[in-house]
């Protein structure tokens, strides 16, 4: 007896390599994030006295020394700059409503 595969399976019901609106959305709303730890670390770098609480800052922008422009070549090679941010108002209102 001869099974069939579906056609999930095959790969025909499998979306594209390409990232929906919304998900190009969270890559340019992440983006923007490591750009700006970017910027915070570099000026957190230059001082000459740091506090203990805005030295993680500069921690998190020595990461996203290497997250920016992965993010950024991921941004241009899908095309993701076009579609904006995430609608944020509207992603707080729904977790709210889903705990209350």
């Amino acid at each position: 007896m001869v099974k069939y595969r579906s056609k999930v399976v095959r790969g025909y019901g499998k979306e594209s390599g390409d990232f929906s609106k919304k998900g190009s959305q969270w890559i340019n709303f992440w983006l923007l994030i490591s750009i700006f730890l970017f910027f915070v670390g570099v000026v957190i770098a230059s001082a000459k006295t740091v506090p203990s609480f805005l030295a993680i800052f500069g921690l998190l922008g020595l990461l996203s020394i290497w997250t920016t422009p992965m993010l950024f070549i991921v941004a241009l090679y899908k095309g993701t700059l076009g579609a904006g941010l995430p609608d944020l108002s509207t992603f707080i209102k729904n977790k709210i409503k889903k705990r209350g």
